[in-house]
């Protein structure tokens, strides 16, 4: 079968092959969440139809959580309809989700549902794609090796297999020509459905080993590629043309040298092309004008080594990223060069065993829907609602310095905060965006209780003999369930 992003339920850790050193394993952590009202039972009905019920909210700052039925539905891969609704995988019912906006879930069942054995529980297949498209939904299914196709008004469902052709099935996304593609894990290939239900594979060109993650396309014309070789930590951004396949897929390389650590993600918005590097604790930027690279360190965590950025959403100056090990969702606005992450939990996690995998997300109206695998839910953070405090670079944000020399900006706090508010700092020096040859030094580690303006002075000074090059450096400050983050920029020459 291959190295795949599966899963395997064990009374209450859940492993996943997805992360750093070609998607590793990694112990995602025991079930998390509020409880909901049981429905008795694991399996959804074996005829064709709906199962309806309403569901209980909660409610802290900008993100609603829906509680969704127990056992856990092991909730992963969204999709937002016109109407604002959102489409989600179950994949320990296994069955898809319909959540509309005033707490009422449709449930389908997934094909494979008569397979499972009757009442049993926990992971049963692997849905990490869905889409709809032509009436219908479809996800992409690793474990049944299959494109799945479901319609809203009867649940009966079309199913097509791709085992022999691309199996394991991934992500999906849409063409603007009509048409649905779909990468593969197991092979340097991706897939197209016409909206004739005829399916075509092609092999893609990558850098030897490589295999195609996810596809975003910018026209009918142009798409990016993310690749990752399962044996190396490190992958590349490609482009293509869609419009004119022939035997095969010819990529273009983008980036030049620089090495992406884990990509896991794509989403182009304007001349950005925004990657996930999902082995990293940082979000990376290919400027398509000058061919540049930009690494955005997230703030960090005393958990882990790696925030574990997931996938990436952009739109205009709103880039949208879940933060898998921190269990964060976070935006990073490019007009602003601020970062805002929300914790998916209240109280945060304190440690990596109560992170509650959260695994995907989906743009909606004004924010981002994001999915729990062990929190049981499905979540929206509301990127219209404004956080109590945010943060500006006092003046120019970036500065040439020679090593061994010392710069001295100032950030400034607005706004007003019930208690004391954390500083921290990061930067894009490493992976792990934990400053080390760059010391940056804050004012003060906590801003009392209070409202601002606050002013705080953050001093940067690379060690000598630093490598040349741009770097980010990130200065946060945060009341736990919100951290807002701005950067400042240094030139070491």
């Amino acid at each position: 079968m291959g190295w795949r992003n599966a899963a395997v339920f064990a009374t209450v850790a859940v492993v996943i092959v997805a992360g750093l050193t070609a998607f590793a394993l990694y112990g995602l952590g025991r079930t998390g969440g509020s409880p909901t009202t049981s429905t008795g039972g694991c399996d959804l009905p074996r005829t064709m139809g709906i199962t309806k019920s309403q569901l209980q909210s909660v409610r802290f700052g900008a993100v609603t959580e829906y509680l969704l039925p127990q056992p856990s539905r092991w909730s992963n891969a969204a999709a937002v309809s016109p109407d604002g609704s959102v489409w989600f995988g179950e994949q320990a019912v296994p069955g898809v989700g319909h959540l509309f906006l005033n707490g009422t879930l449709d449930e389908y069942p997934w094909p494979s549902a008569a397979e499972a054995p009757a009442g049993s529980c926990g992971y049963r297949t692997g849905i990490w794609g869905i889409e709809s498209w032509g009436g219908m939904v479809w996800g992409a299914d690793t474990d049944e090796n299959a494109i799945v196709g479901v319609n809203p008004a009867n649940g009966r469902a079309t199913v097509i297999n791709v085992t022999r052709t691309a199996p394991e099935p991934y992500t999906l996304a849409l063409d603007p020509d009509g048409s649905l593609w779909f990468t593969a894990l197991s092979k340097a290939v991706v897939g197209r459905l016409a909206p004739n239900m005829t399916v075509t594979t092609y092999p893609v060109n990558l850098t030897g080993g490589e295999v195609p993650l996810q596809i975003d396309f910018v026209n009918s014309s142009y798409a990016y590629v993310v690749a990752l070789n399962p044996l190396k930590p490190y992958g590349h951004l490609y482009s293509f043309d869609p419009a004119t396949p022939k035997a095969r897929i010819d990529t273009v390389q983008l980036g030049g040298t620089f090495r992406i650590l884990d990509p896991s993600s794509v989403s182009a918005a304007g001349s950005a092309v925004w990657v996930t590097q999902h082995g990293a604790s940082n979000l990376a930027e290919y400027d398509t004008r000058s061919g540049n690279w930009t690494v955005f360190p997230t703030s960090t965590e005393n958990f882990t080594t790696t925030t574990l950025p997931y996938f990436v959403d952009a739109a205009g100056d709103s880039v949208w990223f879940n933060e898998h090990f921190a269990n964060r969702i976070a935006i990073l606005n490019t007009s602003a060069m601020a970062l805002t992450e929300y914790s998916e939990a209240n109280p945060p996690v304190e440690n990596g065993s109560l992170i509650q995998n959260d695994l995907t997300i989906a743009p909606g109206d004004g924010g981002v829907w994001f999915t729990s695998v062990t929190g049981n839910y499905i979540g929206f953070v509301n990127g219209s609602a404004p956080p109590p405090f945010s943060l500006t670079v006092s003046g120019t944000d970036s500065a040439s310095v020679s090593p061994g020399a010392t710069v001295i900006f100032g950030v400034t706090v607005k706004g007003a905060w019930t208690g004391p508010l954390q500083v921290q700092v990061s930067d894009s020096e490493d992976y792990n965006s934990v400053p080390n040859l760059i010391h940056v030094t804050p004012g003060a580690q906590q801003i009392p209780a209070g409202s601002g303006p606050v002013q705080l002075q953050v001093a940067a000074t690379p060690e000598a003999g630093m490598a040349a090059g741009r770097y980010a450096l990130g200065v946060s400050v945060s009341d736990g369930l919100v951290i807002q983050t701005v950067y400042y920029f240094l030139d070491v020459s």
